[in-house]
C-alpha cells in the first residue's frame, strides 16, 4: 500500500480540466496497483467530488508493462509523475468538471467497492473548483414575476 498524505486543505485548487482529472477505469485500476496515496471527498454546495493524489512505484509500472499493457504504461506514468498533484475524479463526457455525487452514503459504497482504500478523508466546506457544470435536463424556465 501507498504512505498516506494528507492534503492541505486550506490550498486554492486549480480549475478541474482534461489535464488534471483521472476517468473512473484509470483510478481503479491504479487502486488496484496500490498507486492512491489519498482519496478526499470534498463537501461542496453543489454537492460532493472525488480528488486523489498518486505515488510513484517504478515496481507497479514495471508490472504494467509486462503485462504488455503500454498504452495503459504511459497513462499510469502521466498520472503518477508528480505526487504532489491533485487528480479530479470525471466522467468521459465532461472532463472539465468533478463527478457530482449527491448522497455521501451512495458515494462511499460506490468508492468501497471500485477503490478499496483504507482511509478515505472528507473534507467540508470546499469551493468547487472552477465553473460548476450546468445541467439542463429537467431544468425549467422561471416564470417572470
Amino acid at each position: 500500500m501507498a504512505k498516506q498524505r494528507f492534503p492541505d486543505t486550506n490550498m486554492a485548487r486549480p480549475p478541474c480540466n482534461s489535464q488534471n482529472s483521472v476517468l473512473e477505469t484509470e483510478l481503479e485500476r491504479l487502486a488496484k496497483l496500490g498507486l492512491v496515496a489519498t482519496l478526499a471527498i470534498n463537501e461542496t454546495q453543489l454537492g460532493y467530488y472525488v480528488t486523489a493524489t498518486f505515488a510513484r512505484s517504478p515496481k507497479a509500472l514495471k508490472m504494467v508493462q509486462e503485462m504488455g499493457l503500454t498504452s495503459e504504461a504511459e497513462t499510469i506514468n502521466k498520472l503518477i509523475s508528480d505526487e504532489n498533484k491533485v487528480w479530479y475524479l470525471t466522467t468521459r463526457r465532461e472532463r472539465n468538471s468533478p463527478r457530482v455525487h449527491k448522497h455521501l452514503g451512495r458515494l462511499n459504497d460506490f468508492m468501497r467497492e471500485r477503490y478499496p482504500t483504507d482511509i478515505v478523508l472528507l473534507m467540508r466546506d470546499q469551493e468547487w473548483p472552477g465553473k460548476a457544470a450546468v445541467k439542463t435536463r429537467g431544468a425549467r424556465a422561471k416564470l417572470a414575476q
